[in-house]
């Protein structure tokens, strides 16, 4: 069975952990992401640009957010490495998302104004135009 609208959470590792609210979710696992139990407590009491703060330190320690559902997932990463490409193909994979299902990527660590994002089915996730933005991502590339 396919996955319904949901968040998940993919390691390191390349685990992955079903959950309602990624900021909740870290707040019950704090070892997992490396919080103190301080940082674990402001997740409570801290404002939305706290909860991002923290969420952008789990991706860069290498976890990826995965948001939404059939048609499109949603994925944030700090950096879209192969790496990174391996753990989505396990994952889309173990989760038996259906190859037509939407994906988009973005690097949660590059400015908004700036934050490049690729689009593609996830039966693409191993084309060349996947190859490509790997080697040579917008955010890296040199203007002309």
């Amino acid at each position: 069975m396919a996955l319904v609208a949901q968040g998940y959470w993919i390691s390191p590792t390349g685990g992955f952990f079903r959950t309602d609210s990624h900021i909740l979710f870290m707040q019950a696992q704090p070892n997992m992401f490396h919080l103190t139990a301080k940082q674990a407590g402001s997740i409570r009491t801290g404002g939305p640009d706290d909860r991002e703060r923290l969420i952008q330190r789990a991706e860069k320690l290498g976890w990826i957010r995965v948001m939404g559902g059939f048609p499109t997932y949603y994925y944030e990463v700090a950096e879209f490495t192969p790496s990174v490409l391996e753990r989505l193909l396990a994952f889309t994979g173990d989760a038996k998302i259906p190859a037509d299902t939407m994906m988009t990527i973005s690097e949660s660590g590059v400015p908004l104004s700036i934050r490049p994002e690729i689009h593609f089915p996830v039966s693409e996730l191993t084309s060349a135009r996947v190859q490509m933005w790997l080697r040579n991502p917008p955010n890296k590339r040199k203007a002309k």
